[in-house]
Order: structure tokens, then C-alpha cells, then sequence
């Protein structure tokens, strides 16, 4: 059991879940085709979460919608074998792998596995009488589904020690330096390749935009005046991009305001200038910002790539997460820091947070909003300790 994504003339991209010997699994693609109006990426996790069950269905041998519009699963079925079985990681083809998937793919998992019987709920009571013995039977089904699984869902864990996933300042400014262009020893084939990159890292780190928006970004995105900025913009899937995992806005549109002069300079400077020697280098006409050395737009695996090339050259000054999801939690923390220093409360700042960063959910910045206290208790507790010691070591 498998999924397999389908890339359609329009541009739209819709994985389709397959068995062993490679054969669609209607029932499971006719759901993923009623959610056809979500996200690409959103879509994928579908699938996969579905194989997870359709796994489970195909070991037990059983019909699981059959037992479940009859009201014939077992509460041991689901308790006792099914969800444990989501908890496991069935990852194939790895040496070494956790047994256990985090909490929240489990919970996701779960919410992944209510909704998909929702959906199988909905589209047989539209053939059944109200008053049926079948109509009572699924209703009492879904009711007795639904209260075990949200029995089952792991609550939040206590709080604990967040890991920093960001850059300090002074591993920010060394990674400036080793993709600097005028620095000899920076990563590029050319003058133009170099000057792409060091664009790259410029406006991940400022900006904290996703890599996928990034890669999603047109020229015509970028907009000068008294003060530049940067439209991010929801658009429909592209036809004519060639890329196979196509980059998209993830959630929000909006504004993001280009404050500092060099980052301004550099960005019209790439535009006018080093993008066009890019694009030279291919035969498709496009209007993607950022672009590979064959002037084609740049791939979410080669600018992943990119990052690891220049972390493996550059061990003795850059991180070992180095990567293009760290430029943004680099940005997110210390803009947090900022906010709250300006005089914010904690709901005010992870508001302002979560425009800049264009998140829907405030509780995606709750691990800035961790490590700012963390930060700010470490530094109290420093504060405090010199205070009260009154000798100085030697070490």
C-alpha cells in the first residue's frame, strides 16, 4: 500500500493511494477527491495517513467500513490493535528509526482516521431513512467511534526545555559571511550563482518567509518605491512550472516591508542584473525570482542542498541544523524579543508574530513564546547568582 502523487494539465497536484500490485484503492480516492480544495502538501499528508489505516484494514483482513456502518467494530478492534498500530512508525527502507512517532503525527493520524469515517458516515446516511434500524445502527457507530478516539488523543505535554532550532546572532553573521560574494571561499559555480545565494540566505533570514514561499515568489512580487516590499501571494497551482514538488504559499497572504537598505540593494541588484544571466541559461520563458544555474526556478531539494553543502564546508563556524527552516526560526525568535521588548504583552506580541510570519493559528508560536521565558529566565538566574557570590573564580 502506497500513495503516488498525479501532476494534471492544470497544474493541480492530487496523490492517489494505490494497493501492492500498484491498483487505485477507490474508496480511499474517492475521500482524498472530496478534499480536492485543499492544499497540495495538506493533500499528501492525507495520503499518507491513509495508507497508515489501509495498512492496517489489509493485516487485519477485515472491511472497516463494512464493521463500521454495521456497528460491528469492536471497541477491542480500535483500543486493542488499531491504535496502537497508528502509533508505531512504519517507516520502510531505514536502519535506525524510532519505534513511536511524535504525538503529534499520532494525533494528526487520529484526527486523519475521524475524518475519513466521517466522510464514509455522511455519504451512506444520504440513502437511509431516519428511522431505519441501519440509520441507528451508523449513528450509534460514529458516536461510539468518535468517543474512543478522542479518548485516545495524547494530551499536551508538560512544558519542557525548547530546543532552539534558530541561529544566535553570531552564527547569523558568520553564515552571511561564507555565502558573502565577495568572499573568495563562498559556494557558487559563477559571480551570478554566488549572488543568488547570498539573496537566498538575505531574505530567509530577514524576512522569515517559508522555503516554499521563497520558491513560490515572482518578479513581479517584489515591489519598489518609498518603501519596498514583498507581496506574498496565494496563487493557483502553475501549469508551467516544471517543478515536480511545487513550492506554494502556505497559509496567509501578506506584506512583508523591506526596512533595511542593503537587503533593498541587494534584491533590486539581483533583479535587474544577476537574474537575467540566469535566466539566459534556459529555453523556458518564466517570471520565478529565484532561479538554478540552468536559469529554470530552483527546487525545494536543491535549495535543501544548497544548505548542506555550505553547513559541511563550513563545520568549524555554522550549526549542525543549519538549514532553510532554521533561517526562519531565527527570524520568529528574535522578532519575538523585539516585540515584547517595544512593550507588547505575550497575546499582543504572538499576534504580531503570527501576521509577520503568516500563520492562521497562534499556537504555532508558542515555542518562541518558550524560549523567549527560557531565555529570559536563564538570564535572571545569571543575574541573580553574581549577585549573590561574592568571590570571583578562575574558571
Amino acid at each position: 500500500m502506497k500513495y503516488e502523487i498525479i501532476s494534471h494539465p492544470n497544474g493541480h497536484q492530487l496523490p492517489i493511494v494505490l494497493d501492492d500490485e500498484g491498483m487505485p484503492e477507490p474508496l480511499y480516492n474517492e475521500y482524498l477527491l472530496s478534499r480536492d480544495r485543499q492544499k497540495a502538501n495538506t493533500l499528501k499528508r492525507n495520503a499518507s495517513e491513509l495508507v497508515v489505516i489501509a495498512r492496517w484494514v489489509e493485516n487485519q483482513k477485515i472491511d472497516l467500513v463494512e464493521k463500521f456502518v454495521k456497528g460491528t467494530l469492536k471497541e477491542a478492534e480500535l483500543r486493542g490493535s488499531l491504535i496502537p498500530w497508528l502509533k508505531r512508525n512504519h517507516r520502510k527502507g531505514v536502519k535506525v528509526h524510532n519505534i513511536y512517532v511524535a504525538p503529534e503525527v499520532f494525533n494528526q493520524r487520529l484526527i486523519a482516521l475521524r475524518a475519513f469515517l466521517g466522510w464514509v458516515y455522511d455519504e451512506k446516511v444520504v440513502g437511509m431513512s431516519y428511522s431505519s434500524e441501519a440509520f441507528v445502527a451508523l449513528t450509534h457507530s460514529m458516536e461510539r467511534v468518535s468517543r474512543i478516539i478522542d479518548d485516545s488523543y495524547i494530551k499536551k505535554p508538560p512544558l519542557k526545555s525548547v530546543k532552539n532550532l534558530g541561529l544566535t546572532l553570531d552564527q547569523a553573521n558568520d553564515l552571511l559571511d561564507c555565502v558573502d560574494p565577495n568572499n573568495p571561499l563562498a559556494y557558487g559555480r559563477d559571480p551570478a550563482i554566488k549572488h543568488r545565494n547570498y539573496v537566498i540566505v538575505l531574505l530567509l533570514l530577514s524576512t522569515g518567509m517559508r522555503p516554499g514561499e521563497l520558491l513560490s515568489l515572482r518578479v513581479e512580487d517584489v515591489k519598489t518605491g518609498a518603501i519596498p516590499a514583498i507581496h506574498m501571494q496565494i496563487r493557483e497551482p502553475d501549469p508551467n512550472d516544471p517543478r515536480k514538488d511545487k513550492p506554494s504559499v502556505k497559509r496567509n497572504a501578506r506584506i512583508i516591508p523591506i526596512m533595511d537598505r542593503n537587503l533593498a540593494y541587494q534584491l533590486d541588484k539581483y533583479i535587474v542584473d544577476t537574474r537575467d544571466d540566469l535566466e539566459e541559461k534556459s529555453k523556458l520563458a518564466g517570471d520565478y525570482l529565484i532561479l538554478s544555474s540552468n536559469g529554470e526556478p530552483l527546487t525545494l531539494k536543491s535549495l535543501g542542498n544548497f544548505f548542506r553543502i555550505i553547513r559541511d564546508k563550513n563545520k568549524d563556524k555554522l550549526p549542525s541544523h543549519l538549514s532553510p527552516k532554521a533561517m526562519r526560526h531565527t527570524f520568529s525568535t528574535y522578532i519575538l524579543k523585539e516585540l515584547r521588548s517595544s512593550g507588547l504583552d505575550e497575546d499582543e506580541a504572538r499576534l504580531s508574530l503570527a501576521i509577520l510570519r503568516g500563520d492562521s493559528n497562534l499556537d504555532s508560536q508558542d515555542d518562541y513564546t518558550k524560549q523567549f521565558y527560557e531565555d529570559s529566565t536563564r538570564n535572571s538566574m545569571l543575574s541573580y547568582q553574581k549577585r549573590i557570590m561574592r568571590e570571583e573564580v578562575s574558571w
